[in-house]
């Protein structure tokens, strides 16, 4: 699944629909994509490359998640997950999805959240299939996080990745848990627990976009910016502890990169513990159990990770690494 932000404003919804990001009309007929899954290319993606690829693209702004069938009051669709199902249909009845005995779902960033969301109806669709899923830079966002202004502020407003515009699908059991409040659901830290397909995460322990776009965090290397990256930072950890100890043996590769999807997600662009993304992932998904499926730079509390770029916030400015864990 695509990534490429979302919207929750009547304007900046509207002004989507003039892109690629709100409109088909100006889509090529065929994409080549590399460093990632659905390359073909044997060196970097030595064991997908040859499976058959789908490549779900992005054009309503709701994280794939919307369930509209019918325009909405400003005259939009938000109905990523009834795009998502509609895509898995078509490739069962037309090309032959109802018959694959292996399938890996995944997505980056807006796609990483849809990946997460969507996992459990993709596999309901497929109950012949060994369906696993690998968000990428989807958890969106740690439990009771306030975002940067009224963190300094010192007032409590915990951050939950919904919005009702988009009419966004939630799981049942998680609302029925939470029926006081059933947005929390929209969080994926809150959807995890009810995930019942195996998940093997990727993601940043200090995810450039959630805290400069998302949280509102100024990009600027002042005492209060690293101050609150260090808050953020602890506050992700905790919140994946539920991923380490899950019953299912999901997987995790957390760098401690100031990062969103750029080096961390390629397959072989980046390595913990002198593993890559892809060698992770590939023994856990076959289950071979020759290397580590639960890796997480624990090298400070402050982004740690060598890979050039990593440690660097706003205007180059270059953090100290206390040797502190924030585990």
């Amino acid at each position: 699944m695509q990534g490429g932000g979302s919207c929750y404003a009547e304007n900046e919804c509207l002004a989507r629909t003039l892109t690629d990001l709100g409109s088909s009309t100006g889509w090529d007929e065929t994409q080549i994509l590399r460093n990632n899954l659905l390359d073909d290319d044997p060196v970097i993606n030595p064991d997908f490359y040859n499976w058959n690829h789908i490549y779900i693209r992005y054009c309503d702004g709701s994280c794939h998640t919307g369930t509209q069938s019918q325009p909405n009051e400003w005259g939009l669709f938000f109905a990523g997950h009834l795009t998502v199902m509609a895509v898995v249909d078509h490739a069962t009845t037309n090309f032959g999805l109802g018959e694959a005995s292996e399938v890996l779902v995944s997505g980056s960033s807006a796609g990483g959240i849809g990946a997460f969301v969507n996992a459990d109806p993709i596999s309901e669709k497929l109950p012949d299939a060994c369906v696993k899923a690998s968000p990428q830079a989807g958890w969106y966002y740690p439990d009771d996080l306030d975002n940067f202004q009224d963190w300094i502020n010192g007032v409590r407003t915990p951050i939950r990745n919904q919005t009702v515009v988009w009419d966004r699908f939630l799981d049942e059991a998680c609302v029925a848990d939470n029926l006081d409040e059933p947005l929390r659901c929209g969080s994926i830290s809150t959807l995890y627990p009810y995930i019942k397909t195996p998940i093997f995460m990727i993601n940043n322990q200090y995810d450039s976009n959630q805290l400069f776009s998302q949280l509102g965090v100024p990009n600027d290397g002042s005492a209060e910016t690293i101050d609150y990256v260090i808050y953020f930072g602890d506050r992700f950890r905790r919140s994946v502890i539920q991923v380490l100890n899950s019953s299912k043996n999901d997987g995790v590769y957390l760098t401690a990169c100031m990062d969103h999807t750029g080096v961390t997600t390629s397959l072989q662009g980046m390595q913990i513990n002198g593993v890559t993304y892809a060698q992770s992932l590939s023994d856990w998904y076959f289950e071979r159990g020759q290397l580590p499926t639960q890796l997480l730079d624990l090298c400070g509390r402050l982004p740690c990770n060598p890979t050039p770029g990593c440690t660097t916030i706003g205007k180059g400015v270059r953090i100290d690494l206390p040797d502190v864990i924030g585990l």
